[in-house]
């Protein structure tokens, strides 16, 4: 678990590094404060489980924006599917097991620190239906549309939904409270 943790900081540390390097602006800014609209897309690992990552945000300022987020896992546990077709109600709830919506507010220190318009390190709070945690993450444009985001994610606490612990076949899971998460992937920008 520590050597997947070192490797995982090792590839975070080489993409940051390769995104500073860059400094080459395209016109137009990586977080451009009010009124930007970017949608998030891309491949996420919580607790060592894939899926698939979707989050919309918008800017309130020059510093703070807000916005919403979806995950869903890809069979995350497959010795708990239920294969015969009585087991209705036990596939929704495993299928429902799955996913995690939530809201979030984020804090851009671009503008702050001065660095390359292409860039955009933030740092956030989030609240979600199956847990409670902080992120932070690091947004590079590419061109006026399109750029890709690293984001990591440190769940403090379960909020609402189940626990985090297996305490039995029939037992809702919750996959995301008390875990970490990593997600990289692409942005679009809405308003270019």
């Amino acid at each position: 678990k520590t050597f997947k943790l070192m490797k995982i900081s090792k590839i975070t540390v080489l993409l940051l590094s390769f995104f500073w390097i860059q400094t080459t602006s395209y016109g137009q800014m990586a977080y451009d404060g009010y009124g930007d609209f970017k949608i998030f897309t891309g491949y996420t690992n919580v607790g060592g489980k894939s899926g698939i990552d979707i989050q919309f945000d918008t800017a309130l300022g020059e510093l703070v924006s807000i916005g919403g987020k979806i995950n869903y896992l890809i069979k995350p546990n497959k010795d708990l599917d239920q294969d015969e077709f009585g087991e209705t109600f036990t596939g929704i709830s495993r299928f429902l097991d799955n996913y995690d919506a939530g809201l979030f507010v984020r804090f851009h220190f671009g503008p702050t620190l001065k660095i390359a318009e292409t860039m955009d390190p933030y740092l956030g709070v989030d609240a979600s239906v199956k847990s409670l945690g902080a992120h932070a993450g690091f947004k590079y444009k590419l061109t006026d549309v399109i750029g890709l985001y690293a984001q990591y994610n440190y769940s403090f606490s379960t909020s609402f939904v189940g626990s985090s612990k297996v305490e039995s076949d029939d037992a809702f899971i919750n996959y995301y409270g008390k875990s970490n998460a990593i997600s990289v992937g692409l942005s679009f920008n809405l308003e270019y």
